[in-house]
C-alpha cells in the first residue's frame, strides 16, 4: 500500500495501489484490472497466456487476495501434473465456484422423516411408542398415514400434490383439519 497520501485522493490512492500489488506477483502470474474487478493472466502448457476470473473486487481487499491468489496458481502450475486437475483445483479453489446441491426431498423421504420423529417422540401418555404395538400402529396411520399414502412416493415435495390430499377431505371436517396439520 502507498504512503504518500499527500496528493492522492481516493481513486488515485487505489491505482497507485495496484501498481504496487502487480509488483508482488511470483513470476509467470499477473494481475489484471478490467472494469472493478481484477483477474489472473498466466498461462498452461496447453492454453496461450490468457486472464481468468479469480472472483476478486478492484480494491484493497480485492488486491491482496489476488495476490495471495496468485503465488498459489504459480505454486500449482510449477506442480502441474494434469491441465485437466489444475482446472478443477482451479474452479473450486480460487474461483471458489459454489456446487449447488439438489437438497430437495421427495414425498418418500419427507414421509420416512416424519416417521422416524413419530416413532422416537414419546406417545401422549408419555409412553415409548413400539412399532410392533397395534395402538400406535393404528395411531401413525391415523394422524399421517391415511393422508400420507395418498401422495406420489417418488416425486419432490410441492404444493399442488400437498393440495391434491387437503383437497380430498370436505372443508370444515375433522379429517380437513388433520390433513390440513399432517
Amino acid at each position: 500500500m502507498s504512503k504518500d497520501y499527500n496528493h492522492e485522493i481516493g481513486y488515485e490512492t487505489l491505482l497507485k495501489d495496484w501498481e504496487v500489488y502487480k509488483k508482488q506477483t511470483p513470476r509467470g502470474v499477473t494481475l489484471v484490472k478490467g472494469g472493478g474487478s481484477i483477474y489472473l493472466q498466466f498461462k498452461t502448457p496447453n492454453k496461450p497466456r490468457s486472464k481468468y476470473q479469480c472472483n476478486c473486487t478492484f480494491s484493497i481487499d480485492g488486491m491482496i487476495d489476488a495476490v495471495r491468489k496468485a503465488s498459489r496458481v504459480a505454486e500449482a502450475l510449477k506442480n502441474l501434473e494434469s491441465e485437466v486437475n489444475f482446472w478443477d483445483w482451479y474452479d473450486k479453489e480460487i474461483k471458489q465456484d459454489s456446487q449447488l446441491k439438489d437438497d430437495r426431498l421427495t414425498f418418500g423421504e419427507a414421509i420416512a422423516k416424519v416417521e422416524d420423529d413419530f416413532w422416537d417422540r414419546p406417545s401422549r401418555t408419555k409412553r415409548k411408542r413400539d412399532k410392533s404395538s397395534p395402538s400406535d400402529q393404528s395411531s401413525w396411520y391415523r394422524t399421517y398415514g391415511c393422508f400420507y399414502q395418498h401422495l406420489p412416493e417418488y416425486k419432490t415435495v410441492n404444493l399442488a400434490d400437498i393440495q391434491k390430499v387437503i383437497d380430498k377431505q370436505k372443508r370444515g371436517t375433522r379429517n380437513y383439519k388433520y390433513a390440513v396439520s399432517a
